[in-house]
């Protein structure tokens, strides 16, 4: 098998044996019954001629007669400019405001 699908034939090889030991393990009577590992065989067998024989197709080849897509361009627009509207600012008597509240906080905590 080719390197790319060894894995994938592993894994149908392990299943296979898989089911084979428990037919095996749990086959009740004396007798064995070659069926289940000459069927299993097959299986694995076909899968390995399905692999080979067709040609996995990867999520970038693009299809025949197609146009290659363009790089990405952002449209070509001036950058927008730094809004002095938009921020917001305390002014000097909120900060008084608020650093008195706390004083008086933290004073009325200390007489507790």
């Amino acid at each position: 098998a080719a390197p790319k699908h060894k894995g994938k034939v592993s894994r149908v090889l392990a299943a296979k044996c898989s089911l084979g030991v428990r037919c095996d393990a749990l086959g009740e009577g004396a007798t064995v019954d070659a069926g289940v590992g000459i069927d299993s065989r097959a299986k694995v067998e076909a899968r390995l001629r399905q692999l080979e024989g067709k040609g996995l197709a990867t999520a970038t080849a693009a299809p025949k007669g197609a146009i290659a897509p363009s790089p990405y361009a952002p449209p070509a627009t001036t950058p927008r400019g730094y809004a002095p509207d938009g921020d917001v600012a305390m002014s000097n008597g909120e900060k008084k405001e608020k650093k008195e509240k706390k004083e008086k906080k933290e004073k009325k905590e200390k007489k507790e």
